[in-house]
């Protein structure tokens, strides 16, 4: 295909890889939502540039019948915090899209060389999508998608301003202080790990089950046990909460898991149901959910989901009073 028959392609293809772009990376939120994992950064994503495909062309010499061949012509990333995420999201690729490669980068490295890492797929959607108004007309389409940590696209980030992808490219003297900080960033994954192990540990611990609660507790506890996508990071009145809790009773870290534990079924039922709702027809939704939340298929906040379990476990009428005068205390 000369330029002229492809840059005639790519305009009239271009608004269908807008539109696709734009619908997968909804189903990727909802996905990175449910699983309840940390993203490093927003998810990213883009088309191709037409001047990129004609240089890729004519670099490759690739004998190419329309812009669509290219894998890459669409492209999304995900960028997660931690390190254990990519196997959970790895996992789940497979049952949202249809998987026509996938490839870790990681494998082709030894235990003496840094280099790139990160898991890439070359991803389309399901055929049931295509009936969906938002995708349909977008059957052939093909996509790649990037899967790594915060400190993986670190470096990605860094070797390609320094034009360091592999090894041999590394002028000797420089090698030593590039394997340096190729070591640090795999540090910083495998702390974060670390770090997250024994935060779990330590509230699971007998001996933690006894901690009086205080606020810092009575967040990591929530954090380890409610859904993530859930909790709002600008608005969790932990301290009245915590006030709440106390005039129950449920003043240590073993009272509030076995409190969380046991109404699990009831605070899950009862955020579907109301998750489910539309924002017009709810009549709480201009104090208690945003349009951001309603996107994500969430209603109540953390501490929400807790005043939950409460009502079910100690009465919604005592819970209630609690909540009354501990309010006035904070008021």
């Amino acid at each position: 295909m000369d330029n002229a028959s492809l840059a005639d392609d790519y305009q009239a293809r271009s608004a269908h890889c807008e539109r696709l772009l734009k619908g997968v990376i909804h189903e990727l939120e909802h996905l990175v939502g449910e699983a309840a994992v940390t993203l490093g950064t927003p998810i990213e994503g883009r088309v191709k540039a037409l001047s990129s495909i004609m240089e890729k062309q004519k670099r490759k010499e690739r004998s190419i019948t329309a812009v669509t061949d290219f894998p890459d012509l669409i492209g999304l990333r995900v960028t997660l915090l931690f390190t254990r995420d990519l196997k959970t999201v790895d996992a789940l690729v497979p049952g949202v899209f249809d998987v026509l490669d996938r490839i870790d980068t990681a494998e082709g490295l030894d235990a003496t060389q840094f280099g790139y890492q990160s898991l890439h797929y070359i991803l389309k959607i399901k055929d049931e999508w295509l009936k969906m108004p938002s995708f349909r007309g977008l059957a052939g389409y093909v996509f790649e998608l990037q899967l790594r940590t915060l400190a993986q696209h670190i470096w990605a980030v860094a070797s390609h301003k320094l034009q360091y992808k592999r090894e041999a490219s590394v002028p000797v003297p420089v090698r030593r202080s590039i394997n340096r900080v190729s070591a640090l960033l795999e540090m910083v994954d495998l702390e974060f790990n670390r770090v997250l192990l024994e935060r779990e540990q330590y509230v699971r611990e007998p001996s933690a089950n006894e901690s009086p609660l205080n606020v810092d507790l009575l967040a990591s506890v929530l954090d380890l046990l409610l859904p993530e996508k859930n909790k709002d990071e600008d608005n969790e009145p932990y301290d009245e909460l915590l006030a709440e809790l106390a005039e129950a009773g449920v003043d240590t870290v073993g009272k509030l898991i076995h409190v969380l534990t046991e109404t699990r079924t009831h605070r899950e039922n009862t955020e579907a149901r109301r998750a489910a709702d539309e924002p017009e027809d709810d009549p709480q939704a201009s104090w208690d959910r945003t349009l951001a939340r309603y996107e994500r298929r969430v209603f109540f906040t953390h501490v929400g989901l807790v005043r939950i379990s409460m009502d079910e476990k100690y009465g919604a009428d005592a819970m209630r009073a609690i909540r009354r005068r501990v309010g006035r205390e904070f008021s």
